[in-house]
This record gives C-alpha cells, sequence and structure tokens, in this order.
C-alpha cells in the first residue's frame, strides 16, 4: 500500500514534543537557581549572587531612595521597582531560560520600565559597583513615570548626579569637554549619550540643582503628577530646556576659563618632561651600547702641519739623551792666574783707570768701570811672586793638562762674547804669560 505524501513530515512533527520533555529536566538542571527577593523598594531576580550579598545590595538601594524622596520632596510610588542581577562565568556567560520572567531576556527597556544588570563573569562583581550602577537605573526609572521621559541630556544628567557617579570637583574634564563643544544645543537634542555628552550634561544637572534648587524640586513634584516636562519647567519659571542650555554655556564657559591657563601650564610641563625623558633614555641607550663595544671613535681629516710637528716630536722621543762632558779641572796655574787677576781689580778699585807708557791702542769694557782701560804696547815687567808667611810655595815645572776625552755628542756651547778674547788677552800681556806657560 502507498503511504500518503504528508506521512514523513507528520511523523517529524511528532518527534518535537518528545524532544522537549526528553530535554526539560537537563535545561531545568543545568539553569542557574532563580532567587526573588522582595524589598519595599526593589523585587530582585537573582541569578548566582550569594544570599548576603542581595540583602546588602537591597538595603543600600532602598536608602538611597528614601534620600531621593527627601532630595526631591516627593512621594514615590510604592510599587517595587524590578531589577534582574545576573553573574556568568568566563566560559558560559548568563543566559536566560524558558522559566525566567520575560522581560528579563528582553532586557532594559523604557516601555517595560525594567532594570536589568548582567555581569560576565563572577570574578568582576563588586558590590559597589554593582549599587552604583542600580542607584543610576534608579533614577532613570523614577524620571519615566508611565512611560513618559524627561529630555535625555537632562535625564542622563540628573542620574549622573544623584547616584553620584561622577566627581562635581573635577574640573578638567569639563574644561576638556567645553573645549570641543561649540553647539551644546546640539549636543543636548542628540539622543545618542557620547562620554563628552555625559560629562556636559552632568555639569549641567549640577549647575541647574545649585543655581535652582526650589524651582527643581517643584519642577520634579509636578513632572511626576502626569505633567510634561515642557509645561512643569513653564510653570515653575524655568522658561524651557534651550533657555536654561544658554545660560548655563554662558556663566560655565567663563567659570571655567580660568582652568585652560593652568591645563595648558601642566600640558607644557608634561611636554618638557617627556622631552627631558626622551633624552635621558637615549644617553642611557649609548651608555649600554659603549659598555658593550666601547665609545665610537671619530676619524678626521689628516692635516699636514699636525702630521709634521707629530713626527718631529716622535724622532726626538727615539733620540738618546744627550750626556754632557764632565768639567775640565783647574789647574794650579790657572788658579794661580785667577788670583792675580782678583788682587789687580781690588788694588785699582778705587781708581778705576790703568794707564800706561806707548799706548797702542784703547778698548772699552764692562767689568764695573766707568772710564776706559789702556792697554800698554809691550807687557811691563813680571811682578815679583808672593812672599809665603812661612814657606815659599814650591813651584813645579808646567805639565800638560789632561784633557777629558771628547764626547760622541758634543756640549752645546753658548754664543762667546767677543770681548772675552780679547780680555784674556791683555790679560796675558799684562802678566808674561804664553799659550806654552799654560
Amino acid at each position: 500500500m502507498r503511504k500518503p505524501k504528508w506521512f514523513i513530515p507528520m511523523m517529524l512533527l511528532s518527534l518535537v514534543p518528545a524532544w522537549v520533555l526528553a530535554d526539560g529536566p537537563t535545561r531545568i538542571q543545568s539553569s542557574p537557581p532563580l532567587k526573588i527577593v522582595t524589598t519595599n523598594r526593589y523585587e530582585f531576580f537573582v541569578f548566582g549572587i550569594p544570599p548576603d550579598r542581595v540583602r546588602y545590595i537591597s538595603e543600600q538601594c532602598d536608602q538611597f531612595l528614601s534620600d531621593i524622596e527627601k532630595q526631591w520632596n516627593v512621594r514615590l510610588s510604592e510599587k517595587p521597582i524590578p531589577v534582574a542581577i545576573s553573574v556568568g562565568t568566563r566560559h558560559q556567560p548568563f543566559t536566560p531560560y524558558y522559566d525566567c520572567p520575560h522581560w528579563i531576556s528582553s532586557g532594559y527597556s523604557s516601555q517595560q520600565r525594567k532594570i536589568v544588570i548582567q555581569i560576565a563573569d563572577q570574578a568582576l562583581f563588586e558590590p559597589e559597583l554593582v549599587i552604583m550602577n542600580l542607584k543610576r537605573e534608579s533614577i532613570r526609572y523614577l524620571l519615566r513615570p508611565n512611560g513618559r521621559s524627561l529630555p535625555h541630556f537632562l535625564e542622563t544628567g540628573m542620574a549622573f548626579l544623584f547616584s553620584r557617579s561622577l566627581n562635581s570637583r573635577d574640573g578638567y574634564r569639563a574644561v576638556f569637554a567645553f573645549a570641543k563643544t561649540k553647539d551644546l544645543k546640539a549636543i543636548a537634542n542628540d539622543e545618542v549619550s557620547t562620554p563628552k555628552a555625559q560629562v556636559l550634561s552632568f555639569y549641567f544637572a549640577d549647575w541647574l540643582w545649585r543655581t535652582h534648587k526650589e524651582p527643581m524640586q517643584a519642577f520634579l513634584h509636578l513632572y511626576l503628577k502626569d505633567k510634561r516636562a515642557d509645561e512643569a519647567l513653564a510653570e515653575v519659571d524655568l522658561v524651557s530646556l534651550n533657555y536654561l542650555l544658554d545660560t548655563f554655556d554662558e556663566n560655565e564657559r567663563h567659570a571655567f576659563g580660568w582652568t585652560r591657563i593652568v591645563l595648558t601650564t601642566d600640558a607644557l610641563l608634561v611636554l618638557v618632561a617627556l622631552i627631558v625623558i626622551g633624552f635621558s633614555v637615549k644617553k642611557i641607550r649609548e651608555s649600554m651600547v659603549w659598555a658593550r663595544t666601547g665609545p665610537p671613535v671619530i676619524i678626521e681629516a689628516p692635516n699636514p702641519e699636525a702630521l709634521e710637528i707629530q713626527s718631529a716630536l716622535d724622532a726626538l722621543k727615539r733620540q738618546p739623551p744627550r750626556r754632557r762632558a764632565p768639567p775640565r779641572p783647574v789647574t794650579k796655574e790657572e788658579q794661580i792666574i785667577e788670583e792675580d787677576v782678583d788682587a789687580f781689580f781690588e788694588k785699582h778699585a778705587a781708581t778705576k783707570e790703568v794707564a800706561f807708557a806707548d799706548v797702542d791702542e784703547v778698548v772699552v769694557m764692562d767689568g764695573g768701570f766707568s772710564k776706559p782701560i789702556v792697554v800698554p804696547k809691550e807687557p811691563p815687567p813680571k811682578p815679583p811672586p808672593r812672599e809665603v808667611a812661612k814657606a815659599e810655595p814650591v813651584r813645579l815645572p808646567p805639565q800638560p793638562a789632561i784633557r777629558p776625552p771628547e764626547p760622541k755628542f758634543p756640549a752645546p756651547q753658548a754664543d762667546k762674547d767677543p770681548m772675552d778674547d780679547t780680555l784674556d788677552q791683555h790679560l796675558d800681556q799684562l802678566f808674561g804669560l804664553d799659550e806654552d806657560d799654560v
């Protein structure tokens, strides 16, 4: 018998319920445990978080909403805020299952007005970080009653302001944001939340709350009672959001203007520090290279004059040192002559003049005489020998002087004055000495 055409599709469809029934217990066992914690303000759906952490987070957030009621001077709704906090693992992040509420798997949306905080790793779970994000999202939740919402710029600023996610005393962020912003209204009307827009919205909300605190409390009271934002701003004499943006832009740009000078000075100091660090690193690297290979050798072009001078110095260094000849010993006859000359000059030192007959020539000398010395043509007779008190000196026959050996390198002789030779000749003639007698 031939089977109908729809038999095979029907068989395949019948396998689907069987697969669901077989896989259901496994999926239920593998899904993380779901814990529902209800407080006065929140309703927590928790996955993978210890109970003590959930209790701490709920207490902090309840106290936060109580403080918000006092600051805003309003009465919040008693309906608990639904919050889902899930923590996964590094290799298997959290994935909602069919037994979870539908809004948890769909994530956060302004229409459903739910808050979902997902953390992909257990190691990244920090209660303080979760509390800060939950506070910020709670402000967003409160500013959207019945699906209505404030302008995105004002809502973001108030969320950062009241959750204290940023520090209002940190003026450098505002300086950078104002320096890069020319049209504040264009950023305020943009629905995309950039880091620069978040900083500007935070400072705008901080300025608005500091300068218009009572009107802002009245505005929130009217807005939360089913009033639109524009109507509520007009009723509390805040005119409009554009008017507030113009006033904020004018005042805060002037207030943060002086900070630009400080910022510019800091930037210059940082630039100089980076340059100095760069040069220091370069020198350190050069010293490390020189420690391994030695300093670099600089080769310059040879200078001819310097080469000649260097070669002459090298030649002098290679020559052996010169030896001076020993002094010639003084003979007895030379000693007697020196004594006679000294006696002659001592005798005529008073008159400073010597006169002889038959003058032949006159020679001017430098020896302490102010008048010329007259040299006779013929030598006078020899003076008698000097008398010795005890005994006459015995004169030995003249002996030839012993001359020392001549050195290989003759000693340098000083320039001899011609007057010295002339004086020697006159003295020899005066005392009757010849070269043979010496």
